[in-house]
């Protein structure tokens, strides 16, 4: 004949049942967030309609490149010479290497010199958070 379980045995049982249904709600979710993250995006180069303005040290104009018919565009990365990525990054991206595409570091010093400024004096994007405002956001706006 088997015992009937006691009042501790059955509060442990329902707080296993619990966690367990707790666990996999989450593993559902947590998978649910990362195949929707993760989904492919459609990336599309917006056309660039501006001219640009060449202008020498001494801020008089020396050219102007009308879009289109004076852009160039590298089709791959490595038709871009390795000194110029290199110099991009540096300027625009420091750490570019060392985070995950958001700088939370770059953010929070940017907040801070712009508090103490009392308006935009600089930010903290990243290359990868620029690329994702022109390419997706903008180009989504014009759709």
């Amino acid at each position: 004949m088997s015992r009937r379980p006691t009042s501790s045995e059955r509060a442990r049982r329902s707080v296993g049942l619990k966690l367990g249904c707790a666990l996999a709600a989450t593993a559902i979710l947590s998978t649910s967030c990362y195949r929707y993250e993760t989904r492919e995006f459609e990336i599309t180069i917006p056309e660039q309609a501006e001219s640009s303005v060449v202008v020498a040290r001494d801020g008089r104009p020396i050219t102007t490149l009308v879009a289109p018919e004076n852009r160039t565009s590298a089709r791959t990365l490595f038709e871009i010479p390795r000194m110029v990525r290199d110099a991009v990054i540096a300027i625009e991206d420091e750490r570019f290497y060392v985070h995950d595409g958001i700088d939370l570091k770059a953010i929070i010093r940017a907040a801070r010199t712009n508090l103490e400024a009392g308006g935009i004096s600089q930010g903290g994007s990243t290359i990868t958070q620029q690329y994702v405002k022109l390419a997706i956001i903008r180009n989504a706006e014009q759709t």
